[in-house]
């Protein structure tokens, strides 16, 4: 008799946990996110709950001037929960497919929401942001306000997609916010204190890096295109460059910087790799943190005074 009572209490239990489980499961809902390029997929990553999924489309070993979906991609985001992008200046390859009205339903284009910080494209050689383009510069993940306000409006789209967890949600939100305001508050205590090189860029990508940090370029080769260079944009910057006895040129890659040779050649120049979508970084220790934390180091190395 104490026998079948023990294994009686024991079935009990035993289906009591099964029961919690199988309500646990139930209660957590699986989305399935898609991200653009990695530092929006590092703000996702940071929100969504672990039973939920994010692909990232657009690669960091390609430049998003480059990307054309796969077959594979275009299913991920028509089957997608949500999609976040920046918009069709920064991931062209996308904009088609964006453009369709059951995509477009269930799409977040982060260069589109209202209180994102926008900075007009500014044009090469020597620069005056008196006289800037009318076209938008697409690269407005590298100001960390609107990373900041891009986590919390993600939150929100989740809560709505998954109400039980919104909780959850805000709290992420939350605290990645902290950590990016308190990430960048450190950074501008270092540029802020540190003897600063003058310096140009080959391709200009941190414009908005550079207003959040106080940094001020003396111009770039590029801006909208990467690949396009005028004879006339590197004898200004070569003669702008010659003028200083000590200088920094910021690249991209090693392919930017066999294109920027005119200016490696001039005397004092010193040379700095930076890559605004963290290509250099990895996936396992990615984050929008550590994407701040290696371009600011990366700028560090390049224009602190230091042979």
């Amino acid at each position: 008799m104490e026998k079948f009572n023990y294994l009686r209490k024991f079935y009990l239990v035993l289906v009591t946990a099964f029961g919690l489980a199988y309500s646990l499961a139930a209660q957590a809902k699986t989305l399935n996110v898609v991200t653009d390029i990695a530092p929006v997929q590092a703000i996702v990553s940071g929100l969504i709950s672990p039973q939920s999924t994010s692909i990232q489309l657009v690669s960091t070993a390609i430049s998003s001037h480059d990307f054309a979906l796969k077959p594979s991609q275009i299913r991920a985001v028509q089957q997608a929960d949500l999609i976040i992008w920046l918009g069709p200046i920064a991931t062209p390859g996308l904009a088609r497919l964006m453009a369709q009205p059951a995509i477009a339903a269930k799409a977040i284009t982060l260069n589109e929401l209202p209180k994102t910080h926008l900075l007009k494209e500014l044009k090469p050689g020597l620069f005056n942001p008196a006289i800037p383009r009318k076209t938008r510069d697409p690269h407005s993940w590298l100001d960390p306000d609107n990373a900041v306000y891009w986590s919390q409006e993600i939150a929100r789209a989740l809560t709505r997609l998954d109400p039980k967890h919104s909780a959850a949600y805000l709290a992420s939100a939350q605290a990645q916010s902290e950590k990016i305001n308190n990430q960048k508050a450190e950074i501008n205590v270092i540029f802020g204190t540190a003897d600063l090189l003058p310096y140009v860029q080959f391709h200009e990508a941190f414009q908005y890096f550079e207003e959040e940090f106080n940094l001020h370029p003396m111009g770039a080769a590029t801006t909208s295109d990467p690949r396009a260079t005028s004879l006339g944009v590197t004898t200004e910057l070569r003669a702008e460059l010659q003028k200083t006895t000590r200088s920094c040129l910021l690249v991209r890659d090693q392919r930017q910087a066999d294109q920027a040779a005119p200016f490696r050649q001039i005397s004092g120049v010193k040379l700095g790799f930076v890559d605004p979508l963290g290509a250099d970084i990895g996936k396992v220790n990615f984050s929008y943190t550590s994407l701040l934390a290696k371009i600011s180091t990366g700028f560090l190395a390049c224009l602190t005074t230091k042979p």
